[in-house]
């Protein structure tokens, strides 16, 4: 997966999540983001997501 479509995912999900915690709009509209968001990423480019979610709650934990 290209960087700039990781990053664009993480940039939808945080404004989606941000949204939720303002009670900006409802659950539904969350879970068809996420939804589409899926729809388009192959299987390898969600196991490099994953990962990449993975590294960065790792190096968190040493923050």
């Amino acid at each position: 997966m290209k960087l700039d479509k990781l990053e664009a995912v993480h940039k939808t999900l945080e404004n989606m999540g941000r949204r939720v915690l303002t009670n900006d709009f409802d659950v539904r509209t969350f879970i068809t983001g996420i939804i589409v968001i899926l729809k388009e990423m192959t299987e390898f480019e969600i196991e490099k997501f994953k990962y990449e979610l993975k590294k960065q709650e790792s190096e968190s934990l040493y923050l």
